[in-house]
């Protein structure tokens, strides 16, 4: 056999080795859910109650927990009082928030005769930021044409269908669901949208879809109080940090490709593809800051530098902590132990502590979602925090003058 073919096969049987390393190493420590645990054992966090009382009652509070409901007068953030139910698409066709006895409508007019109407069936989104609706066409939903902006507290377009005009097409799928919700029963058939049971869904982002399907856990403890060691359950501190971050990530991940269908993601699950991923994703100050938190992250020096940082070492997912700058900056410093003279801001007379966050990781406009707010012309963007972690001199020079005038403005008022 001649050498090149020799060394062909060589190359190919290292490469099978190191794949095979990569499978042990990322798979062989898994933790994974019992075999006896699928999706039907969902029993809903309300199970949760009589034992994590503290626990849930805070997590109730949180965005995830909140980012899909039942369509109720609580649940939908936008008016139905006018003139602030209306979203006006051109001088002839607008769309009236309307509510009945019978429940919540968009209705759509031109030039002043009704035209159709669609019921808000579930609501998704907590209103953080913003919500958007959908419609139950017998099983199948489609995304309403209209959404609530809460920055300006108006109705406006929704992500997808043109801000101008009436249309009514969206279809939603369960990669749509997957990641604002905990469980929907799909009922997929080929070359055909979607079905859904209408009577087996679990909405929110709630405590099964981040440690399991709890029916064991439940039954267990139910019959054995005493028993204290938490059975049938997944706690994070037991996954490896891969798995830890790729529960985030089956969300927080806009490059990744998943190698499970929707719902069958189980925390202890890995998405084996990512360590191909590492080091070419986008860091421009274009980057995708929208569902994009992992791949930024995992590109940033302080993750590259670290062993063990993952979502969890900045965000107690437990807790309502949005815009807490000051306790995000805290955790920063149980790193970066900083000198004065290391950070330009803090050398002029800003306290760090307070917020390091704005200068390390801005805010930047999403190229995914736009929209238009009612009354505007043009087209808005989400913004969202960027996962990117580094200096960028811009953001600290904006955040120096800014506090430079706060300083002379202070001044001047006590002079």
């Amino acid at each position: 056999m001649k050498k090149k073919h020799l060394y062909i096969l060589a190359f190919v049987a290292l490469a099978i080795g190191f794949a095979s390393l990569l499978y042990i190493k990322y798979y062989s420590n898994a933790t994974k859910i019992p075999i006896e645990q699928q999706q039907s054992n969902f029993v809903g966090s309300q199970s949760c109650v009589s034992c994590h009382a503290s626990v849930h009652n805070s997590f109730v509070n949180t965005a995830h927990f909140n980012t899909s409901a039942d369509a109720t007068v609580s649940s939908i953030k936008g008016s139905f009082d006018p003139p602030y139910n209306e979203y006006q698409y051109n001088q002839h066709d607008k769309m009236i928030m309307e509510k009945f006895e019978s429940g919540f409508f968009q209705t759509g007019y031109s030039d002043g005769k009704k035209v159709g109407s669609q019921r808000f069936d579930i609501v998704i989104g907590s209103g953080t930021k913003g919500q958007t609706y959908l419609n139950w066409i017998d099983n199948k939903l489609i995304q309403l044409p209209v959404s609530y902006y809460v920055s300006d507290s108006l109705w406006s377009s929704s992500p997808g269908y043109p801000p101008d005009r009436f249309v009514i097409s969206r279809p939603i799928t369960s990669k749509c669901l997957s990641c604002h919700s905990t469980f929907f029963n799909v009922k997929a058939q080929m070359g055909k949208p979607e079905e859904f049971d209408k009577l087996n869904i679990i909405f929110g982002v709630d405590c099964e879809r981040c440690h399991g399907p709890a029916s064991r856990h439940v039954d267990f403890h139910t019959e054995k109080p005493a028993e204290k060691g938490g059975k049938y359950i997944i706690r994070h501190k037991s996954l490896t940090r891969k798995q830890q971050l790729h529960a985030c990530a089956q969300c927080h991940s806009s490059s990744l490709k998943m190698t499970k269908a929707p719902f069958t993601f189980f925390p202890g699950d890995v998405l084996f593809e990512d360590f191909m991923a590492l080091g070419r994703g986008d860091t421009s100050s274009s980057a995708e800051v929208h569902g994009n938190q992992y791949d930024l992250l995992t590109l940033s020096k302080c993750f590259l530098k670290s062993d063990s940082m993952t979502c969890s070492s900045c965000h107690n997912t437990h807790v309502k902590e949005r815009d807490n700058l000051a306790l995000f900056s805290e955790r920063c410093q149980s790193c970066h132990q900083t000198n004065k003279n290391e950070c330009t801001v803090d050398a002029k007379g800003f306290d760090i502590k307070s917020n390091c966050v704005d200068c390390h990781m801005p805010k930047n406009l999403s190229n995914k979602i736009s929209f238009r707010v009612e009354g505007k012309s043009t087209l808005s963007k989400e913004i969202a925090r960027t996962h990117f972690i580094k200096v960028y001199p811009q953001q600290a020079k904006k955040l120096i003058d800014d506090f430079e005038e706060f300083l002379k403005s202070t001044h001047a008022k006590k002079g």
